[in-house]
């Protein structure tokens, strides 16, 4: 080891000195330097030094490789398992029946499902012949993800009652309590009014078409009473119906089941002096609940000539409850409208017209179907003099479609509202001359389109159009290239929305043809009838398949059916001179017609059931008539699920 010394030695000492003294002075000198430097010293040439003090810490060295990874070690015992979530799923509530696109025997089963605890992985859908009291394995007869609120069902007619419940099933398994039963009653039965058993007193009537037995007196009214209208419940159980059956001239409501098996009972409740169920309007009186448990009807209940909305349980318990809020000092629901209310598809809401806020101006409202608020203005700023003509709600319960001269006076457009009053209607009529009317309207059973009957080219000439509900483009004429003075009479849509029938005189001034064309527009509509002085009734059977028509000239109507290509098949059979068909309606499963006509005695309606695939002739089912007897051409409809 080299050390570096800088210390100096006098020159006497180091001739002079000996030895012993030098070593001696050189163990001084080492001390010093190890005290002065910090050093540990080494001696040299013999001198050994004292211990030196420790050095400062080293510059840390470079890290060393990276050694390799050990076997990984064996996996460790599972633990136990963790809570399973038990929390019971919401209860599906308010079953009800609509058609399906496809036809019968296919229906759409609906629910609607409150706020669930737990997310719902699936429903559960449970059909029997008879009542359900418990979830069964052997009764499932659907299953539908939890997302969804319908269920495609099959329905037989003619196979007896049918009790159906639902329930929703969590993704923990966990099953819910089962709904409340649903019963529909699939045997297929007309209803119609006569004036069979006493002339000049209407009563209401259910018949059986092939059991040969007479048809069943629901209503049962005495002297001088009269059935004014009636409508059944959609599940095929019951029919509701106006009649002065209790004081002469003042029209209540009642409900009967259609088979008869128990008398009618009045829903209405008390009336104030001179009120009643408003009948003899252009607005029908009542209408059901989708589900069938309860009644909307329109009435001067509380004040005479005020009328309003109230919603009644259709068993005949509790009292009617007012929907309509408060209305204004001479304001009422206008009844001069072919409808003046009606419900949701879902059954919570209920829309009508009334000049509510301002007498005299007709506006659209929201109302919750219990009463429990009042009701939302929904048709949006309506200028000076305007009002809402007419309204229909879209058939999947979403949105509003309701005409007026809301916007410029005295020219009539059609707009589509949802059902919240912060948001602004939107136009779907296009642009319209200055004179426009709107004669009538009607939603695509989808509810993704509308017809529109206007005159929005050239005035006092109805044409038949169709635009998007979302707005935003001109109309598409569906009567395009018909001469100046062709005039389209009355439309209907095809249960599957792919079609759209109408009457028009399309060649001959006064002439009257059936056309069909195809919704979307853009092709020319072909005619399906031979002409006539007029078509005062037409109807597409449920699966789309085919159309009947009661078609003639002068007096003489007849029965037409056939295929969307042409109506080539009469089927009313013969006729007396003069008789003809008044009225007509398929059966739920497209299988047959019923028609009211004076077949056998001139001015003697009767009701006939038929079977079009057949060259049978029609079968009267209205039983017994006596003297002067006549079946309405009104109130005609199969049950359930008919198709007036």
């Amino acid at each position: 080891m080299k050390l570096l010394w800088y210390t100096s030695f006098p020159k006497s000492l180091e001739v002079s000195m000996s030895s012993r003294k030098q070593v001696l002075w050189l163990r001084l000198q080492c001390i010093i330097a190890t005290l002065s430097l910090g050093m540990l010293v080494m001696a040299i040439s013999g001198c050994s030094g004292r211990d030196g003090s420790q050095g400062a810490i080293g510059l840390q060295g470079l890290p060393g490789e990276e050694g390799t990874t050990g076997e990984q070690g064996l996996p460790g015992e599972q633990g136990p398992p963790g809570p399973i979530d038990t929390t019971v799923p919401s209860t599906p509530t308010n079953l009800r029946v609509f058609s399906n696109p496809s036809g019968p025997p296919t229906f759409d089963l609906r629910w609607s499902l409150p706020e669930s605890p737990v997310a719902i992985q699936f429903f559960v859908i449970y059909e029997s012949d008879q009542t359900i009291s418990a979830s069964s394995e052997e009764l499932v007869v659907a299953t539908v993800p939890g997302a969804a609120r319908t269920a495609p069902i099959r329905l037989a007619s003619n196979s007896g009652k049918r009790h159906f419940r639902i329930s929703a099933v969590s993704f923990t398994g966990v099953e819910g309590l089962l709904s409340s039963e649903y019963i529909i009653d699939t045997t297929a039965r007309l209803l119609f009014r006569a004036d069979k058993t006493t002339d000049n007193v209407t009563d209401l009537y259910s018949a059986t078409p092939g059991s040969g037995a007479e048809p069943i007196n629901l209503s049962n009214l005495g002297a001088a009473s009269n059935v004014d209208e009636s409508f059944p419940s959609p599940d095929g159980r019951r029919v509701a119906f106006t009649a002065d059956k209790d004081m002469d001239n003042i029209f209540e409501l009642y409900v009967v089941p259609t088979d008869g098996s128990s008398a009618a009972v009045k829903v209405s409740g008390s009336l104030v002096a001179n009120g009643q169920v408003a009948t003899n309007f252009s607005s029908v009186p009542m209408i059901w609940s989708p589900d069938g448990s309860r009644i909307a009807f329109i009435a001067d209940k509380h004040t005479d000539d005020v009328v309003e909305v109230y919603v009644a349980l259709a068993d005949g318990s509790g009292v009617p409850v007012k929907v309509s809020g408060t209305l204004v000092a001479g304001g009422s629901v206008e009844v001069n409208i072919p409808q003046a209310f009606d419900w949701s598809s879902d059954g919570t809401q209920i829309a009508f017209v009334a000049d509510k806020r301002a007498n005299g101006v007709n506006e659209l409202f929201v109302a919750p179907a219990d009463g429990s608020a009042e009701p939302v203005l929904v048709s949006g700023t309506i200028v000076t003099g305007g009002n809402v003509s007419q309204f229909l709600w879209a058939p999947d319960g979403t949105r509003l479609a309701f005409s007026g001269d809301i916007l410029t006076d005295n020219v009539e457009e059609l707009f589509v509202a949802s059902a919240n009053e912060n948001e602004v209607p939107t136009i779907v009529s296009g642009t319209q001359t200055p004179t426009a009317s709107i004669n009538d309207f009607d939603w695509s059973p989808d509810s993704t389109r509308l017809a529109i009957l206007s005159d929005r080219l050239t005035d006092d000439v109805f044409e038949l159009f169709v635009n998007s509900a979302a707005g935003g483009g001109e109309p598409i004429p569906l009567s395009a290239n018909f001469s100046a003075f062709a005039d389209v009479n009355l439309f209907a849509w095809s249960p599957n929305s792919q079609y759209i029938a109408f009457s028009a005189d399309k060649t001959t001034d006064g002439v009257v043809e059936l056309y069909v064309s195809p919704a979307t527009g853009g092709t020319d509509a072909h005619r399906v009838s031979p002409g006539s002085t007029s078509i005062p009734q037409f109807a597409w059977s449920p699966n789309s398949e085919r159309l009947a028509a009661i078609t003639g000239f002068g007096t003489t109507f007849r029965l037409f059916t056939g295929t969307t290509q042409f109506l080539d098949q009469g089927v009313s059979g013969t006729m007396v001179a003069n008789g003809g068909v008044i009225a007509l309606a398929w059966s739920p499963d497209g299988n047959r017609l019923a028609m009211v006509a004076d077949k056998t005695t001139d001015e003697i309606f009767e009701l006939y059931g038929l079977f079009p695939a057949s060259n049978e002739q029609p079968v009267a089912v209205s039983g017994t008539m006596g003297a002067n007897a006549d079946v309405n051409s009104d109130g005609l409809v199969w049950t359930p699920l008919g198709n007036p």
